[in-house]
């Protein structure tokens, strides 16, 4: 008897930390596809500000957009086990912050860059990244 209660135990501890591990995953890919929409709308807002004249409202909900998406990559880290892509994610959001704020963001300017400015490339460019590292955020939840 002491067996088969021993037995059941293990059991049953063993499905409960495979279950808490799953939805950990789960949750975790779930995170990660929220911050892929949340990177596509602060690139649409970021060209929108930088290409037309300058707009304070905008600004601020860029700010806001880049704290939310590092908030949120920093308490990603108390739920994702591999920390290594997470890593890769945060350094992205810092990356994705300079491009946008580096050049003509916060500044007096009134007037708006051409389409074809080098701010618009990096912007893309470090968007795209960040995007990249959060799929593979996402995936490496669910290994081979």
């Amino acid at each position: 008897l002491l067996l088969i209660v021993g037995g059941w135990y293990v059991v049953h501890w063993l499905s409960a930390r495979r279950d808490r591990d799953k939805a950990r995953r789960e949750m975790c890919a779930k995170a990660a596809d929220t911050l892929l929409i949340a990177a596509d709308a602060l690139l649409s807002k970021a060209v929108q500000y930088h290409t037309n004249p300058r707009e304070h409202v905008l600004e601020r909900e860029i700010k806001s957009g880049l704290q939310d998406l590092a908030l949120h990559m920093a308490e990603l880290g108390q739920v994702c086990e591999d920390q290594a892509p997470l890593k890769a994610c945060i350094t992205a959001v810092g990356h994705c912050r300079r491009a946008i704020t580096r050049t003509h963001f916060e500044d007096d300017h009134t007037g708006a860059i051409d389409m074809t400015h080098a701010v618009l490339q990096d912007l893309a460019d470090a968007t795209l990244d960040l995007k990249r590292r959060l799929a593979r955020l996402k995936y490496s939840q669910f290994p081979g």
